[in-house]
């Protein structure tokens, strides 16, 4: 199991079936970054900054790796059984973690440096036919972020599927890196 003060947060709620809210702020302004929802101890939504459901949740957890650490507040909050998103167990999540942990730790040697910025070649956009969705996601993002942090902070993806895309991209020539 990979160490996590958010899994012991979750184990607690689940074990005196709580319903409510967990709040995620960030540790050192106290912002507000996302949330994760339970109703009746179970964990029926995640949201976190640009995300929801099971990303959010891996991203959540991926940062916290990353030693970026949160301040969490547990709030009682009345939960409807509509509000829920996630139809995966605990059990489920937590093993997917470990390979979602695999798989980004892999790409990061791959990822762009962050000081550059990222421009769309436009005679890609008519020259290309196969389209795959995470190929549209990046280039959706593009359209408003150039510079490589913003792209990942921005891009519903998850980061490793960005990573790939960029990449693979790059390779086709849809992309130019520009300096700072």
């Amino acid at each position: 199991m990979i160490p996590s003060r958010l899994f012991e947060i979750i184990e607690e709620q689940v074990a005196v079936k709580f319903t409510g809210k967990v709040n995620v702020l960030s540790n050192v302004s106290r912002q507000y970054l996302g949330h994760l929802l339970f109703l009746e101890g179970e964990l029926v939504d995640v949201v976190f900054q640009t995300l929801s459901g099971a990303k959010a949740f891996y991203q959540i957890i991926l940062k916290e790796l990353q030693h970026k650490s949160f301040h969490f507040v547990i709030e009682p909050e009345i939960v409807q059984e509509q509000q829920k998103r996630l139809g995966f167990s605990l059990n489920f999540l937590s093993s997917k973690i470990s390979d979602y942990v695999r798989i980004h730790q892999d790409t990061l040697k791959l990822r762009p440096p962050q000081n550059v910025r990222l421009m769309v070649d436009a005679r890609y956009l008519f020259n290309h036919d196969d389209w795959q969705k995470s190929d549209y996601e990046v280039l959706k993002t593009l359209t408003e972020w150039s510079k490589v942090d913003d792209v990942f902070e921005n891009c519903p993806l998850y980061e490793f599927e960005i990573t790939n895309t960029l990449v693979k991209l790059r390779k086709m020539g849809a992309l130019k890196i520009l300096p700072m």
